[in-house]
């Protein structure tokens, strides 16, 4: 009879935890009575954007979830899209009752009460000075509204900026490294990736995993990941590829065999990309007499052909430019497994990467190495 009263007992909880269910509830000791607290996250393919109101302090969000995924949970909306949130913290959202708390901001908060959250907390509290330093300076940026000053800026504070990202990459590299059950480790190794993996550290800390993370969705995405980020590692031969150029002539990468080429992958819309031109217009010009060569590949949309003509002729770009306007869908990126823009890949006369992703004067000093 006690086994049974106990198991009744326990059988909303069981319930709860079987169903999917999640309740998120959140005390914040900051005069936020006025706001309204965000959540987002995507599960089972659809994305759920939920707000509550808080009242001194205290909020709630209840829901479902497939398994388990992450969230966003913010005390301010966006400001603009694409821009971030001014105070934000991430979670897992998994089946059970997830408590957020805080002395001051979301950024300092404490999330415990589910496993993976439970699990994550001191890998959280490690980063969050470094987080506060990073929020800092993200709204830094934002506060400058001359792009002139702006970019001023970034480029004054690069290296103190580049230091918070390095501790902090060093920090999630010692947490997959130490739970190698973990499926965190899993969302660890793609941050860890970012949008410009190197293939040689992914491949290291996916290794390390057990059979649990390595055989889950997200652990066969990432060692297909691999498998095509090797495709075009330095050492590998260039994959070949055919595109249109501007006047929609087919250009084969083939046909640049002999030569050194520089596979440059960019957009009209990329502010990066154009900042980036002029130092690939000196190169150009210094080398385009000693067996080198450019080969832009645009990841422009159909609807911005006429923005990519004019970028072209604007920037200077007195090389061959190809693409087949399909974005980042485009056959030659997909095939580059590019992610993000710019970024470039320096083939040599044999058809084999030498190099990539060279920026300014790097881009010269490793022509100047390689071409006598």
């Amino acid at each position: 009879m006690k086994n049974f009263l106990l198991l009744l007992f326990l059988y909303p909880c069981l319930l709860f935890a079987q169903s999917g269910n999640f309740s998120i509830t959140g005390k914040l000791h900051i005069p936020n009575s006025n706001k309204l607290a965000y959540l987002i996250y995507t599960s089972a393919g659809k994305r759920t954007d939920d707000s509550c109101k808080i009242v001194n302090g205290s909020f709630a969000f209840n829901g479902n979830v497939s398994g388990y995924t992450t969230a966003t949970l913010s005390i301010h909306k966006p400001l603009k899209p694409g821009e971030g949130y001014t105070d934000y913290l991430s979670i897992y959202l998994e089946p059970g009752q997830i408590a957020v708390t805080s002395q001051d901001s979301l950024l300092h908060a404490k999330v415990t009460g589910t496993p993976m959250n439970d699990e994550y907390q001191p890998l959280r509290q490690l980063n969050q000075s470094i987080d506060a330093k990073i929020a800092s300076f993200q709204t830094k940026v934002r506060a400058l509204t001359d792009p002139r000053a702006k970019q001023e800026f970034i480029a004054n504070n690069t290296a103190e900026f580049s230091s918070y990202s390095s501790e902090k990459l060093e920090n999630m590299k010692a947490f997959v490294k130490n739970h190698p059950k973990s499926m965190i480790s899993i969302d660890l190794i793609r941050m860890i990736g970012g949008p410009v993996p190197d293939v040689t550290l992914i491949e290291s800390l996916f290794e390390g995993l057990s059979a649990k993370p390595k055989e889950s969705v997200k652990g066969k995405e990432i060692a297909a990941m691999v498998q095509k980020l090797k495709k075009t590692a330095i050492g590998s031969m260039a994959p070949e590829f055919s595109q249109p150029d501007t006047s929609g002539k087919i250009v084969s990468l083939k046909n640049y065999r002999g030569k050194f080429v520089l596979i440059d992958f960019w957009a009209s819309w990329c502010v990066p990309c154009r900042a980036e031109n002029p130092a690939l217009v000196k190169a150009y010009d210094d080398y385009k007499d000693k067996n080198f060569t450019v080969l832009s590949v645009s990841l422009d949309k159909p609807a911005d052909k006429n923005a990519w003509l004019a970028a072209i002729k604007k920037d200077n770009l007195h090389w061959t430019n190809v693409s087949d306007l399909q974005s980042f869908q485009n056959k030659a990126a997909v095939l580059y497994a590019i992610n993000a823009i710019p970024q470039n890949f320096l083939v040599d006369p044999d058809g084999k990467i030498v190099a990539k992703n060279l920026r300014g004067e790097a881009l010269h000093k490793k022509l100047g190495e390689l071409i006598r």
